[in-house]
């Protein structure tokens, strides 16, 4: 495939599985290898004009990238629980020591005789730590160092494409430049490409669409390369389905459960006891027909019986008037709380407590 821009053509090559194996263009030549998983685990480029080769290897941690390193440098990803925004970048100025596994076609395989299980590496101390502060929708803006002090600091357009980026050396004697090439959640930017590895998919930033097609085809809609509705409340981990950041809150299947609006009143929830101050908010509005919606999100509730819902994760509360929406959408009156009413139901209230993803920003309201 060859893509035409103003910096000159770009051709891509794709493997049988579609996944990218090779990019060339004026400046580089880059081959990409990727594991069982799909996960791609080694790039290989070289630079045209100057020469230079060089060679990286990621880990993983499930989907999320877990390190990168090369024969300089070797930096270490940590993110926010259950999420792909970034927290902060750990670095030691080394390639990351990797354990080799023998060949066991000829042999039957033994534990005891795995070098990966026999061999414990020696915990090394950092050269140097960055700290991530994200926008809204956990899109590295800054980096700062141990001290405080920024190091890196970038600006987007709408669709991801960096147009600027300001960079401090760090600590390091003959240190190279502080570096980032985490962009939107779960997207590594190619600087040979000017592309996004998003898992299972590559982003171009310049047309804000994915350059391969969506994997389910025309299940996943008409346009197999759309990334999202809107770039400024939507994000895409692993390039395969869209989670709403905004005030629309979505099912499991993808579906809406509800939308809030942008005027309806908001208040933070107090926490019950021993709980932490990261608790949630309540929104409330007026509907068409004259009732009062309102939503409560909210985190754990030490207090919940065993097993429920709200008992070790977060859940989204609808209620129209006093009646409590399940996911369904089915309401159900207020009794089903009161133990003395004769429509109490214990299933119900753990029905109404809607499990849902912690969100990585709430919604405004006034």
């Amino acid at each position: 495939m060859r893509q035409k821009s103003s910096k000159g053509d770009l051709y891509l090559e794709w493997d049988a599985c579609g996944r990218l194996i090779k990019s060339r263009n004026t400046e580089y030549t880059a081959e990409y290898r990727y594991d069982a998983l799909g996960r791609r685990i080694q790039k290989r480029s070289k630079h045209h004009h100057t020469g230079e080769e060089l060679s990286v290897i990621y880990g993983w941690d499930g989907n999320t990238l877990a390190f990168e390193s090369n024969e300089q440098i070797t930096k270490h990803y940590v993110y926010e629980k259950d999420s792909f925004v970034p927290l902060l970048q750990a670095i030691y100025r080394e390639p990351i020591e990797l354990v080799q596994t023998p060949d066991w076609t000829d042999q039957p395989y033994h534990i005891a005789k795995d070098p990966l299980w026999r061999k414990t590496a020696p915990a090394k101390s950092l050269d140097d730590i960055c700290f991530y502060h994200c926008d809204h929708l956990g899109t590295p803006q800054e980096m700062s160092d141990a001290q405080g002090q920024m190091v890196w600091k970038a600006e987007y357009k709408a669709w991801g494409e960096r147009v600027s980026v300001k960079s401090a050396s760090n600590f390091f004697e003959n240190s190279e430049i502080v570096t980032n090439n985490i962009r939107f959640q779960g997207q590594y930017f190619d600087e040979e490409t000017g592309l996004h590895y998003n898992r299972y998919r590559y982003y171009s930033p310049y047309v804000g669409r994915f350059i391969s097609k969506d994997p389910i085809g025309l299940l996943g809609g008409h346009n197999v390369y759309v990334y999202a509705p809107n770039p400024t409340s939507w994000i895409d981990p692993l390039g395969l389905t869209c989670e709403l950041i905004g005030n629309t809150i979505k099912k499991e299947d993808g579906s809406d459960l509800i939308s809030i609006p942008e005027d309806a009143k908001r208040r933070k929830l107090t926490p019950p006891a021993g709980t932490t101050d990261d608790y949630g908010y309540e929104y409330k509005w007026s509907t068409d027909k004259g009732t009062t919606q309102t939503v409560r999100i909210h985190g754990p509730d030490d207090h919940a019986p065993a097993g429920a819902n709200a008992k070790d994760g977060w859940v989204v509360r609808v209620m129209d008037g006093k009646k409590s929406m399940d996911v369904n959408g089915n309401y159900h009156p207020p009794g089903i709380f009161n133990s003395n009413s004769p429509s109490y139901d214990p299933v119900k209230i753990n029905d109404v407590h809607i499990p849902i993803k912690k969100p990585t920003v709430f919604p405004g309201g006034s």
